[in-house]
């Protein structure tokens, strides 16, 4: 109503004005608009559309003159400027665009934008200089870059650019069968090039998958800001063309409510239009459906008909012909997915996502490009978003901006414990009613979802004392409150519970294992030794046990839990599985190989059978059975069951520290492999994450530390990979106490160290290695006989040759008792005994060691380092 009144007193100004004298208009207008500055330059702009009709009239007919005369004449010109035109990419009303080449200096293919003949009208030369301006100042990846700009023989500007090979943003999703995620990264880009623009003070105005172009390396490239408005009033006189009464620039299917009605624009505008894109990417659907582009018609849809979400747009099928009526489960597969699971998976954040994006009000849309990408990326870090009700979520979301790199593992794991406290199925205990035991569960999860709201309210100034409180302080002040809860022992263990999983998940294993061992002494208290709920609490205090590295500890705990649960449920139960994966990670942990893979896929096929193919539990059972197979060097089956789980992790949206796990593993298998590439990527994208959810001070970060440290190392980059290796031990040693990761690490950074020729150093971190390694495992495990390898390379690196052979003559004999003939961690000690003793002339006794390890190693790719350096040794000692 009020933008109807505007447009009434718009009009009355400037009849009213159009009847004064050109010199007496702009007094009036002082007068009549008073302090609407905005109101004046309006009326001021119709006035002076008015002055430019003739020659805008004159224009028109010009040009449509001169374009028959092209037509007449036809075919594409030779050359413009220095370069010789090869094709004709397109044409619009405006202007022809060529592929064209350079033919002075150097060969560049380039995209050659010339005005048609006639088309030099006043207007149409400020929008074309207007937009090489544009282009001009804006420098990102993802815009199209301007090259070269001049003028024809005839007269009429062009503008060269890059040229763009790619196909419009959303035919380049459908093709590949991009997921949602993987459409979202691509979305995420798109963002950032529109924020740059924004940042020049420039809208676009005409966002639309034609606009953007996705090369085959997946780049996305902004195009064409023909039509774009500078916001910058010191340019905006020079170089904008004023709209004339009555004349819309847009693109109807994606343009804003505030774009159709003529009414002032800002950078909303374009976070409208980022908006339907979004839309149509996710469901394959346009939000409106206009049944003509007439400017009535389009205003009436936009005005009357509210979107469907996009989740009900995905699944639903349509009921008319037009753009993006294909079936939903052909939009589905064009996804990588079904009507069912897409649907699912827009439902919640993407669906709010798109409607702030898609607000009628531009003010309550997303302040900018770059915090609906912020807000997309939260999405898939399953992080809070802004688009959200203030709900218990919003307490969570707003502590967790706050304190994100510390604290949002264990907000997930919290919120995921009070909303699971009630849907546990577990038997009845036979002591309890149905209704009894659900009536207790319910207020336990009230309990603990009010005790955890108040947690992340804070820190309020009478908690916190001007104090930014960190995760484990605010769960520390919980754990003080938890003990004034006196003779209420249920209460007092669900809390300890909640606040020992966040400890767990913040990697303080200490706090992790008082808490929940507390929880498990209240339970026993109230409830008995042979409670389920006694049970789940000896899994979840073994479980922080085992991260700390106190293996026997764990594995005693384990056991008990074992029996509880079978004697409860039987054989075949949820709670049966998740600890039979854990005994599997403990006897691994212990150097049983063989017991613990057959927990392991005991543990996988239970679960396959209870929950199906695609679970989150199933996925971390291939996880981990997949951990087990790559120690044990058997690395295609390892890669199987890593891709499936990433696979299957990213599919369900699964908490991203679950998918950052399985980034890491797969990237360890392909740097064993030799994929160097593929390994920094996925380790780099583990990294991403753990360093923004974790904290700097976090066990899993260590472990991203230490494996990007050894790519580094295989990239023979030495002076990189020390200081991160040199941080995942610190971290570790502050953490542990005789943990196998400890001597992993040390490992890695005596390597770095030998590769820096720091000798003495190298020497000392290789020793403390293995002692630690020893007192983790013992001396006849297969680990500790490798670090025997590792440290005889380095004696024989540093001219100790006697010294070296020795070593790895006693690491091969102590791998020969414990693996089998073909073992490939066998492959490392052959190789080194056989390269010694044919550097010192014996190469009749070398050569059935170098032979086996070539063997062993052929399995590798053949530009695989390992493998050339087997295949060299062996040829050399032949050779003699």
């Amino acid at each position: 109503m009020e933008t109807t009144r505007r447009w009434q007193r718009l009009e009355e100004i400037f009849h009213a004005a159009l009847a004064l004298d050109a010199e007496e208009r702009p007094a009036y207008l002082a007068e009549a608009c008073g302090d609407d500055d905005a109101l004046r330059r309006e009326a001021a702009e119709l006035l002076e559309s008015v002055g430019d009709a003739d020659e805008r009239i004159g224009g028109a007919v010009s040009a449509g003159l001169e374009v028959a005369l092209e037509a007449i004449a036809g075919g594409v010109p030779e050359t413009i400027g220095p370069y010789r035109i090869l094709r004709e990419l397109g044409e619009g009303g405006l202007a022809n665009v060529y592929l064209g080449e350079r033919t002075e200096g150097y060969t560049q293919q380039v995209a050659v934008k010339v005005l048609k003949r006639g088309m030099d009208t006043v207007d149409i030369l400020r929008r074309l200089r207007q937009e090489r301006q544009i282009l001009a100042d804006l420098d990102h990846p993802h815009i199209a870059r301007l090259l070269d700009g001049g003028t024809t023989a005839d007269g009429r500007p062009y503008v060269v650019m890059e040229h763009i090979e790619g196909e419009p943003i959303d035919d380049y999703c459908d093709r590949r069968g991009l997921t949602v995620q993987e459409r979202l990264e691509l979305f995420t880009k798109v963002c950032a090039a529109v924020h740059h623009a924004h940042r020049s003070l420039v809208i676009h105005r005409d966002i639309k998958p034609s606009n953007l172009l996705v090369t085959p390396e997946g780049n996305p490239k902004l195009l064409d800001f023909g039509i774009a408005k500078l916001l910058d009033p010191s340019r905006a006189r020079a170089t904008v063309a004023h709209t004339g009464a009555g004349i819309r620039w847009l693109t109807p299917g994606y343009a804003s409510p505030e774009q159709v009605v003529g009414a002032p624009l800002t950078t909303a505008t374009d976070i409208y239009s980022l908006g339907v894109l979004l839309y149509q990417l996710l469901t394959g659907r346009p939000p409106h459906r206009f049944p003509t582009d007439h400017p009535a018609e389009v205003e009436r849809v936009m005005r009357d008909v509210e979107p469907q979400r996009p989740s009900a747009a995905a699944g639903g099928e349509p009921t008319e012909d037009g753009p993006g009526t294909r079936p939903a489960a052909e939009r589905a597969k064009d996804r990588g997915t079904t009507p069912e699971r897409l649907v699912k998976s827009l439902r919640g954040d993407l669906d709010n996502i798109v409607r702030m994006a898609m607000h009628p009000e531009p003010e309550r849309r997303y302040a900018s490009a770059e915090q609906l990408a912020d807000d997309v990326a939260n999405h898939l870090d399953s992080m809070p978003v802004r688009a959200r009700p203030e709900t218990f979520g919003y307490y969570a979301a707003k502590f967790v901006r706050r304190h994100r790199g510390a604290v949002a593992a264990a907000v997930v794991v919290v919120l995921s414990l009070v909303g699971g406290i009630v849907g546990t199925t577990r038997a009845l205990w036979i002591a309890e009613t149905q209704r009894e035991r659900a009536e207790r569960l319910r207020d336990q999860s009230e309990e603990v979802a009010g005790f955890m709201i108040d947690l992340f309210r804070a820190p309020d100034p009478d908690i916190a004392l001007g104090r930014d409180l960190s995760a484990w302080q605010l769960l520390e002040n919980g754990a003080q409150r938890v003990e004034a809860l006196d003779g209420q022992p249920l209460r007092q263990a669900a809390l300890m519970h909640a606040m020992g999983r966040s400890y767990q998940n913040l990697g303080r294993y200490d706090e992790a294992r008082s808490l929940l061992g507390r929880s498990l002494d209240r339970r026993r208290e109230a409830l008995g030794e042979g409670h389920p709920e006694v049970a789940g609490d000896l899994y979840h205090l073994a479980s922080a046990l085992f991260d700390a590295g106190r293996v026997d500890e764990a594995a005693e705990l384990a056991k008990q839990a074992l029996d509880r649960e079978q004697s409860s449920h039987g054989e075949r139960h949820p709670d049966v599985a998740r600890v039979l994966n854990l005994l599997a990670q403990l006897k691994r942990a212990g150097g049983d190989v063989d017991a613990a893979e057959a927990l392991h896929r005991r543990a996988l096929d239970l679960r396959l059978e209870l929950f199906g193919d695609e679970d989150p539990a199933t996925f971390e059972s291939r996880n981990d059975l997949g951990e087990l197979l790559f120690e044990n060097g058997r690395l295609d089956e390892a890669e199987a069951l890593f891709r499936q789980s990433l696979d299957g992790r990213r599919r369900l949206d699964a908490p991203i520290t679950e998918v950052a796990v399985s980034h890491n593993n797969l990237a360890a298998v392909l740097l064993e492999r030799g994929d160097r590439e593929g390994a920094a990527d996925h380790f780099g994208k583990a990294l991403d994450v753990r360093r923004r959810l974790l904290g700097e001070d976090h066990p899993h970060l260590a472990i991203s530390y230490n494996n990007l440290g050894r790519l580094l190392l295989d990239l023979e980059r030495p002076a990189e990979a020390a200081p991160l290796l040199e941080r995942a031990v610190k971290i570790a040693d502050a953490i542990f106490e005789d943990h196998p990761a400890q001597a992993s690490f040390t490992l890695n950074l005596a390597v770095a160290l030998h590769k820096l020729e720091r000798h003495d150093e190298a020497e000392a971190a290789y020793l403390e290695s293995l002692e630690r390694r020893r007192r983790a495992h013992g001396d006849d495990d297969p680990r500790v006989a490798l670090t025997r390898t590792t440290l005889a390379n380095f004696y024989a690196g540093v001219g100790r040759s006697d010294l070296a052979l020795e070593l790895a003559t006693g690491a091969l004999q102590s791998l020969q008792r414990s693996l089998e003939a073909g073992d490939p961690r066998l492959a490392s000690p052959l190789l080194l005994v056989g390269e010694l003793l044919g550097d010192s002339g014996r190469c009749s006794e070398a050569l059935p060691h170098l032979r086996q390890a070539t063997a062993l190693r052929r399995t590798l790719p053949e530009d695989n380092p390992n493998r050339q350096r087997a295949e060299r040794a062996l040829a050399e000692c032949s050779a003699d």
